[in-house]
């Protein structure tokens, strides 16, 4: 019984480090040269905390540093450093500025500028790396953030300099996702402004209008923030017997269909729509 336990024990603190202190050598080798007599070091940080959780959301250091050439063995130990960590890192780009006007840059949650700047259009022979690691489950529950090491450098008149980045920010992948449902909502917005312009310009009862101009004076009502549960019941309740007559509309076209079930699927994620008849309806 102990072995196994000793076994399982083993396994599991072999798989800890990736997570919990995946940058251990890059965090050692960049401490290497801001520790370094001869070096000349400049910085800038920025910390952002969640209001509710006091969880970090946010975070830049960088460093920017000039060393005499005869320290280049503080550059080989920094590069080395990102050899050995790069088995825990799920993205890594590396490259040189050979005078093509390429830049690159991470996201940063300092909204001014928005951005940390891992290599300039105007840093001609300068080599970089970067490197992306996801941060430990109790730093990040939810795994939208992630950790970026940024390195990058070149000689210069009989000396080296360059930069370190330790950033900290949401994932592009949480921000694409982020970015289209605030576009799915603005639609829906103003679909339903659109829908209820036309109902004031259009008094007519239900019986002179169209099946698609009967749905969407629903869909405008269900966003009325005046209306009650009750109220919003009903409207989804005619919206439903519409659908179901929908034969009974021959100026019905698939373009009107494609429409409304885009707008409701839409609808049915909207907090104040969270009623189980009405989803049901939806």
């Amino acid at each position: 019984m102990k072995t196994t336990l000793f076994k399982l024990w083993c396994l599991l603190a072999a798989f800890v480090p990736l997570t919990a202190n995946s940058q251990t050598n890059i965090k050692a080798a960049f401490d290497a040269i801001m520790k370094c007599p001869k070096a000349e070091v400049t910085d800038y940080h920025f910390l952002k905390k969640d209001k509710d959780t006091n969880l970090k959301s946010g975070q830049d250091d960088v460093y920017r540093f000039v060393l005499p050439a005869d320290r280049m063995d503080l550059i080989k130990n920094v590069l080395t450093a990102f050899d050995k960590d790069m088995a825990s890192a799920y993205v890594v780009k590396q490259g040189e500025n050979a005078g093509d006007k390429i830049k690159v840059q991470l996201y940063s949650e300092d909204s001014t500028p928005g951005v940390v700047s891992v290599l300039s259009v105007d840093d001609p022979g300068t080599s970089y790396i970067y490197e992306l690691f996801a941060p430990s489950k109790a730093e990040d529950p939810d795994g939208n953030h992630r950790y970026a090491y940024a390195f990058n450098y070149k000689e210069k008149d009989g000396k080296v300099v360059g930069k370190m980045v330790i950033n900290y920010a949401l994932t592009s992948e949480y921000r694409e996702r982020s970015q289209q449902a605030a576009q799915r909502q603005r639609d829906l917005e103003w679909t339903i402004s659109m829908s209820k312009a036309q109902r004031e310009e259009s008094p007519e009862n239900d019986s002179k209008q169209s099946w698609f101009e009967q749905m969407m004076a629903c869909v405008g009502g269900l966003d009325e923030s005046s209306l009650n549960s009750k109220n919003r019941i009903a409207l989804a309740t005619k919206a439903y017997k519409l659908v179901k007559d929908v034969n009974k509309y021959p100026d019905v076209t698939v373009q009107d269909r494609t429409v409304l079930r885009q707008i409701f699927r839409t609808l049915k994620d909207m907090p104040k729509l969270q009623y189980p008849i009405l989803k049901e309806l939806l």
